[in-house]
């Protein structure tokens, strides 16, 4: 009867063992949606998903601003 018990007792502690591990999990992940994405990555973003017009009002730097109007031009 001992032996039931101690098996019930550790099945409980190991349940809630995994849900505070998929609650941590589920924290994390919910904190990287709230980054914002910064003036750089969000220029190489539209440069590398070919959105050259976006690119050309986003980006700051001349070589990505070049990198944009080469892309409208085909290049």
């Amino acid at each position: 009867m001992e032996i039931q018990a101690l098996k019930i007792f550790n099945s409980i502690k190991l349940i809630l063992f995994l849900i505070l591990v998929l609650g941590v999990i589920t924290v994390l992940t919910a904190c990287g949606d709230l980054v914002k994405e910064s003036d750089a990555n969000a220029c190489n973003s539209a440069i590398d998903a070919r959105d050259y017009e976006t690119a050309k009002s986003i980006c700051t730097d001349r070589k990505d601003i070049a990198s944009a109007y080469m892309g409208l031009a085909g290049y």
